[in-house]
């Protein structure tokens, strides 16, 4: 990507790479809490808590999508180059 058209999609790069790094930082919570139960450092029941993590995980994914969708869009209007391909 050419530098002008980085610093127009500063944002929208931004909101791609954080809900990126919160669906890496939400399956790090969930195999964390899936390998303590195996060694038996937590009781069975923490795996209770994975269920509210794997829908945030999931609402994290639309998010994720979106925001791509949303740079793809933004970089269609702004660059015609990337248009045509």
């Amino acid at each position: 990507m050419r530098t002008e058209i980085k610093e127009l999609l500063k944002d929208e790069l931004k909101a791609v790479s954080k809900s990126k790094t919160s669906i890496a930082v939400g399956v790090a919570m969930v195999i964390l809490d899936v390998v303590l139960v195996l060694t038996s450092f937590l009781s069975i029941y923490s795996l209770v808590f994975t269920l509210p993590i794997l829908f945030l995980i999931r609402k994290s994914y639309n998010e994720y999508q979106l925001n791509q969708a949303m740079l793809i869009f933004t970089r269609m209007l702004i660059d015609d180059e990337f248009e045509t391909k």
